[in-house]
């Protein structure tokens, strides 16, 4: 059957349907939370899937001191050693008469070259620098004399230079060749994009001289009233020398044929010695001394004075930051921690002692298994973070040894 709605019927049906709609609840959209951890819109967001995969923090056991670990044996003194970017160490004594060139690449497994000198003569004193590919060895050339009072018996016959490519560790090093000027002696040395930088002695150790050298020319100019130094090449090519005077530390600037010449520290009641310059971000400059009120020279020493000890000094501007972070005296060693911004030292006494600092006072702690070490050079791996320590055994036949923090 047909049913025919009235316009009034088809009104009253439209109204009810549309009351029906708007009685019904619409869904709600889901929460941007709940999209996210992809939960259903009618239950809470779970939680966060990001801070339940964050991992618990890492209890890191700290950097400790590794015992003694020996490099060579025999009698052994004028050490020098460094680390490359590769994380390879390379390490110089003068060992049972000649100097010795030992090389690892992991600290445990060593490699030695002996270096033969000529007849009648004396290799000693030598300095490493790696030059991009390029080891050298640099070291000062004696002539044994006969001597008499107040002769030390040894002519100085000058610096000498020998090199090897790092690509060929099993290959052969060049023949020496003499930098600067006969009778020269060597304190330090430094090579940079084939460029020898070195101070040296001459006149018998009455004169000291900064020299250059390269394919293109050389310099030497003379450093007043330096009795020791230690140099260091900037990032701008310009090498910093800091160096003692007896009563005084000083720090140069080399510039063309002539040096800029700023005090560290000077005192008229103690002599300061053997400072150590290392260099920062942007050539800032690091120096560790000794301060004591002994001259040397005589058999019995003064007591200690009140200002006696090993001091730490850090470029700011044109002035300088001064601490004495021991009583103690002894050698000393100096590196940075590119990372942290840190300063490490050691200062050999009865053993050695590590001193460490991030510029908020010194800590120290006794290196193990490090007495009677001495001559301590120190140095940071640039492939690891690692603090190396190497040393020289004071008691017979000891030789090279290390220590490592890692």
């Amino acid at each position: 059957m047909i049913m025919h709605r009235t316009p009034r019927s088809l009104a009253i049906l439209m109204m009810t349907l549309l009351l029906t709609a708007c009685s019904v609840p619409a869904a709600s959209p889901p929460s941007p939370s709940a999209e996210a951890s992809g939960a259903p819109a009618s239950q809470s967001p779970a939680p966060s899937a990001t801070a339940a995969a964050t991992p618990a923090p890492t209890n890191r056991p700290p950097a400790t001191w590794s015992g003694l670990q020996v490099i060579r044996r025999g009698e052994c003194s004028n050490l020098a050693a460094t680390i490359d970017d590769t994380g390879r160490r390379h390490v110089a004594a003068v060992c049972d008469g000649g100097i010795r060139y030992l090389t690892s690449l992991n600290g445990t497994d060593w490699d030695e070259t002996p270096f033969v000198p000529a007849i009648d003569r004396i290799e000693t004193e030598p300095q490493i620098a790696v030059d991009g590919d390029t080891i050298y060895v640099a070291y000062s050339l004696l002539a044994p004399l006969e001597g008499g009072c107040g002769d030390s018996g040894l002519r100085d016959l000058g610096v000498y230079v020998r090199s090897r490519s790092r690509q060929q560790l099993d290959g052969a090093w060049s023949d020496p060749v003499r930098v600067g000027r006969e009778g020269d002696r060597l304190q330090s040395f430094r090579a940079v994009d084939g460029v020898f930088h070195l101070t040296v002695t001459a006149n018998d150790g009455q004169t000291t001289f900064y020299q250059s050298q390269s394919s293109r020319g050389s310099t030497r100019i003379a450093i007043p009233d330096a009795t020791s130094t230690s140099l260091r090449v900037g990032d701008d090519g310009h090498a910093r020398i800091a160096y003692a005077t007896g009563h005084a530390i000083e720090f140069a600037r080399v510039e063309g044929d002539r040096l800029t010449v700023r005090t560290v520290a000077a005192t008229d009641e103690t002599f300061l010695k053997s400072p150590s310059l290392v260099l920062g971000g942007g050539d800032r400059a690091y120096v560790i001394w000794t301060q004591t009120t002994d001259p040397g020279g005589g058999c019995v020493g003064p007591d200690p004075g009140p200002l006696d000890g090993t001091y730490v000094a850090i470029q700011n501007g044109t002035a300088w930051k001064t601490e004495r972070i021991t009583k103690s005296q002894g050698q000393t060693s100096l590196t940075l921690d590119p990372t942290s911004g840190g300063v490490d030292a050691v200062v050999a006494g009865g053993d050695l002692t590590h001193f460490s600092s991030t510029g908020e006072g010194w800590k120290s702690e006794s290196v193990p298994g490090s007495e009677g070490i001495g001559t301590p050079v120190l140095r940071r791996d640039p492939a690891t973070g690692a603090l190396v320590v190497f040393g020289i055994g004071w008691e017979p036949g000891v030789g090279v040894v290390g220590f490592t923090k890692s």
